[in-house]
């Protein structure tokens, strides 16, 4: 190449521009030059294309730190719900027990509230029964009194 182009710079001299060696040196120039700007665009598109990729990449680990954070928050919200509900049921537990401990305790002030009016019923009947009694004596005493 160099020494053709040399011997073009020698033809130039002469003053032969149609010279097909020389023609031909200008169309290998031409097609160099289409290709060195057909590189510099590739190039150029690779350097776009690689600061697209980087800041595809920085979006992704941002995205990816989100993600990771949402999860994490996600188990700790499951975490907190969970012994809510674990207390919940705790609570429920313990409010249905007492409720069964109180419907006991209720029962059993019926029983003995029942068992205290019996006493008292069956205390009031032989309490009547003695002053029906001692009524029945006194009258009889005073039958026996006005007799004389």
């Amino acid at each position: 190449l160099l020494s053709k182009m040399s011997s073009t710079t020698e033809h130039r001299r002469k003053g032969k521009p149609d010279d097909p060696t020389t023609k031909k040196l200008r169309n290998e120039l031409t097609r160099l030059g289409d290709r060195i700007k057909e590189l510099n665009q590739k190039a150029n598109e690779h350097k776009r294309s690689i600061r697209m990729r980087e800041e595809a990449e920085r979006r992704c680990e941002k995205l990816m730190a989100e993600i990771a954070e949402d999860k994490k928050r996600r188990a700790s919200l499951q975490k907190k719900l969970k012994e809510t509900s674990i207390e919940m049921r705790a609570e429920k537990k313990a409010a249905h027990q007492k409720a069964l401990k109180m419907m006991k305790d209720t029962q059993k002030l019926k029983i003995e509230m029942s068992k205290i009016k019996m006493a008292a019923e069956k205390q009031a009947t032989v309490l009547k029964r003695k002053i029906d009694q001692q009524a029945a004596k006194d009258k009889a005493r005073r039958d026996l009194e006005n007799k004389r």
